[in-house]
């Protein structure tokens, strides 16, 4: 069924021979039987909540387990994309790559900028960042022909969406963006994020509950992500503050548990969003 769906949209050949070949592995399960799937998944708050309403699911970071779920090697990205053929039509893959090279508080060393989105490559970690933003895209595309929900997330001033496989998916899917404040669920630290996903709904709900907070609700979060300071110059210069950024990298409780009532309330309900050309 899979592979008849990617025929149909006319799929990269190598795509195609990659589900086959993943399909034709009798070492690892088959079968459909998975409500969500959380690909780096941090601390795991959304799978809890998934699996807190009773959906089945799978949870995907390499600090789960560093050699299985490391999916810059070959086999952690063969396991991702036979979870996602394992998620049911209308499923919710919820994906945050890495956004370190990504950030443009570190543009001037990883070198990306609106011209050079791809950074300075000889740096290892900006190679990294390429290529787990690249398999996302993959990992988005098998969602998408499978009939899956799937939301990207980033922070807000990231480079991903700028990147040329990203403006490439957005020209072959219908993607919708937006933006919340994760300050609203009780996170540390206001932080703006950008979503990205293929259904309108959990976009057009998360941002008419977050898309929003004013000055002084922020001022009330507690978790301060940068810092000023005066440089020998007398310039005043600003730099993060790693404990906060390393938290903030993780979802709050209230952030999962909204998603999962999303998700229960989407669960059965079957689509298929594409714009792709079939003709």
């Amino acid at each position: 069924m899979v592979v008849l769906e990617l025929l149909k949209y006319r799929v990269p050949a190598v795509i195609i021979l990659l589900t086959l070949l993943i399909q034709w592995n009798q070492q690892i399960p088959h079968g459909i039987d998975r409500d969500f799937m959380e690909v780096f998944s941090g601390h795991g708050e959304i799978s809890r909540a998934m699996r807190d309403v009773g959906m089945a699911g799978t949870s995907i970071d390499i600090c789960l387990d560093a050699k299985a779920f490391d999916l810059t090697g070959p086999s952690a990205f063969g396991l991702v994309l036979n979870e996602v053929m394992r998620c049911k039509p209308g499923s919710t893959v919820v994906l945050a790559p890495d956004c370190r090279s990504l950030s443009k508080m570190c543009r001037h060393t990883s070198g990306r900028s609106y011209l050079t989105p791809m950074g300075n490559r000889g740096y290892v970690f900006v190679r990294v960042g390429n290529t787990l933003s690249g398999r996302t895209v993959i990992v988005a595309l098998l969602a998408a022909w499978c009939g899956l929900r799937f939301i990207i997330e980033q922070p807000d001033g990231s480079f991903l969406e700028h990147l040329p496989h990203y403006q490439w998916l957005f020209s072959v899917l219908k993607v919708y963006a937006g933006t919340m404040y994760m300050g609203v669920f009780g996170s540390g630290s206001p932080k703006r994020h950008r979503l990205f996903s293929n259904c309108k709904y959990y976009l057009d709900t998360i941002c008419d509950r977050a898309g929003y907070m004013s000055r002084a609700e922020q001022s009330l979060c507690s978790n301060k992500l940068v810092k000023k300071y005066i440089d020998k110059s007398g310039k005043v210069r600003c730099s993060g503050t790693k404990p906060a950024l390393k938290e903030s990298a993780h979802y709050p409780a209230a952030f999962g548990d909204f998603l999962a009532s999303i998700a229960l309330e989407l669960r059965g309900v079957t689509w298929l969003n594409l714009s792709l050309e079939t003709s």
